[in-house]
């Protein structure tokens, strides 16, 4: 499929399904000149905005990166059915905006264990996890002693959690964090909303400090 062909596909599968929850959205749009993907809705104007990394309208692409944008499709559709906006706003109101990555490393699980769970879209755990290897593939795995990467790392070793199939090995025993990230995650399994995980992202920031100023 080209590019353009992939967007019209993508488009039309994600205005088909991003009612599936019985929420009504009046009007969703879809950006495909970013870098990565995200998301912007407000459900008392019912809008949503849907950013995609960009893709060239005249090349051709393999069918296994159309699957991996129906992945990126699916995991920001789980944000729109099940992340409420003010708790992590309040949070990084209050905690300053680092806490915002290891919301939303957090976050990023919990909405895909939601939407599995919630059984809208049939396998969204296979494509949760080919989307989650195919970006592997480009980025590779990180640095594990680099307080930068510790959303990263959540996010990743979370959704081994979740029950993927991920190819690269762990690395929480090689990194400094291991044992608080760890810990993280391992409340994360009975977190039921948003406020819940940004209340984790805050004890998890606290312990991450502690380390940083022992060193």
């Amino acid at each position: 499929m080209t590019g353009k062909e992939i967007k019209r596909k993508i488009e039309r599968w994600t205005s088909v399904r991003v009612e599936l929850k019985g929420q009504s959205l009046k009007d969703i749009s879809f950006d495909w000149s970013g870098a990565s993907a995200g998301v912007r809705f407000n459900w008392l104007k019912k809008k949503a905005e849907i950013r995609f990394p960009s893709l060239d309208d005249d090349q051709y692409f393999p069918d296994y990166v159309y699957l991996k944008f129906q992945g990126y499709a699916l995991h920001e559709l789980g944000h729109v059915w099940f992340t409420a906006c003010r708790p992590w706003d309040k949070a990084r109101k209050v905690h300053g905006g680092r806490i915002s990555g290891f919301i939303n490393g957090l976050e990023d699980v919990r909405i895909e264990r939601e939407v599995i769970k919630s059984g809208l879209v049939k396998d969204a755990r296979g494509m949760f996890e080919h989307l989650v290897n195919e970006f592997l593939k480009i980025d590779d795995y990180v640095e594990p002693d680099d307080e930068k990467n510790i959303p990263f790392m959540l996010a990743i070793e979370g959704r081994r959690r979740n029950g993927y199939a991920i190819k690269p090995k762990t690395i929480l025993s090689d990194s400094v964090y291991g044992y608080e990230i760890f810990k993280a995650l391992r409340k994360l399994d009975s977190a039921e909303n948003t406020s819940q995980v940004a209340q984790i992202a805050i004890e998890l920031q606290k312990e991450i400090e502690e380390i940083e100023f022992i060193e």
